[in-house]
């Protein structure tokens, strides 16, 4: 702090020796000159005085600030690692929930009615799973040119019991086209809406085609709609809506898990529904990264 203040004293020194050659060599009473010196060294002395004060003040801030910002990294890496804790702890139990799930579909493949109720805790694991991936800031995405009809195919396998059971048409052409995203969350967000069909769709079809040009992938259904009351808020975690309350297996969370991955996938999502005509929801890819 005081080496700041040398050049204003060596300044304020080569002042007064400067007027005390004036006051000499002009014959001035010298009692002007030690008064006007008297002057500036108290004027001097008020100012380090004050300058010091100010720099304590600041050094005290600085402390303060420092020891705020020391406890607020503490508490992000305690928090940071109490997150990660309670994910393993959930990813392990999911994991391990998975095993005997495998093998009870193994048993039920005569069963339709068994084997889909087996499906849908399957799906509300990997949804749980999912859910705690993509709320990870660290998840890394795999970037790549991914063939449509493989992000489709294996769903319509896997969801085949359920369009049996519910007498539904599937409407859907191969498509032979490619987007660039990552694979494994496109699949899981493109499952999350053609579940989302298949469970309030009672009769009719499900219709899925691709523009590709505009990139866009379209899911059609005849289901029973969505209030326009509702619309604004879909995506929110854990809204069901009017559907919801009359669907006992509804979460709120598959679609907000849809919402979740496409902004990690920098994907859009519009949705236009009527009740009682249906829902489309169309899954708009970026033409460049």
């Amino acid at each position: 702090m005081f080496k700041k203040q040398v050049p204003l004293l060596v300044i304020e020194g080569l002042s007064c020796l400067i007027f005390g050659i004036i006051f000499k060599l002009a014959q001035l009473p010298w009692q002007h000159f030690i008064l006007g010196c008297e002057l500036i060294l108290i004027l001097t002395i008020l100012y380090l005085a004050i300058a010091w004060l100010l720099f304590r003040k600041q050094e005290s801030h600085k402390q303060v600030i420092e020891q705020l910002q020391n406890k607020i990294t503490t508490l992000q890496t305690q928090n940071r690692q109490e997150r990660a804790d309670l994910q393993n702890y959930f990813l392990l139990w999911i994991h391990q929930i998975k095993t005997p799930l495998t093998a009870a579909q193994l048993l039920s493949k005569d069963n339709l009615i068994l084997k889909q109720e087996l499906v849908d805790i399957e799906n509300y694991t990997n949804m749980a799973l999912s859910y705690l991936k993509i709320s990870n800031p660290e998840v890394a995405l795999t970037l790549s040119a991914v063939p449509i009809d493989d992000l489709l195919n294996p769903l319509f396998r896997k969801y085949a019991p359920l369009f049996i059971s519910k007498h539904l048409t599937l409407n859907y052409e191969p498509i032979n086209k490619t987007v660039i995203t990552d694979s494994q969350w496109a699949s899981i967000l493109i499952e999350q809406i053609l579940s989302n069909s298949l469970k309030y769709t009672e009769n009719g079809s499900i219709t899925l085609d691709f523009d590709s040009k505009k990139q866009i992938l379209t899911i059609k259904d005849t289901g029973r709609g969505i209030a326009a009351s509702d619309l604004p808020r879909i995506f929110e975690r854990g809204f069901s809506g009017v559907n919801g309350r009359q669907n006992q297996k509804s979460t709120g969370i598959g679609l907000f898990l849809a919402s979740e991955i496409a902004q990690r996938l920098n994907v859009q999502l519009n949705v236009s529904s009527q009740l009682n005509q249906g829902t489309t929801i169309q899954i708009e890819f970026p033409l460049t990264y």
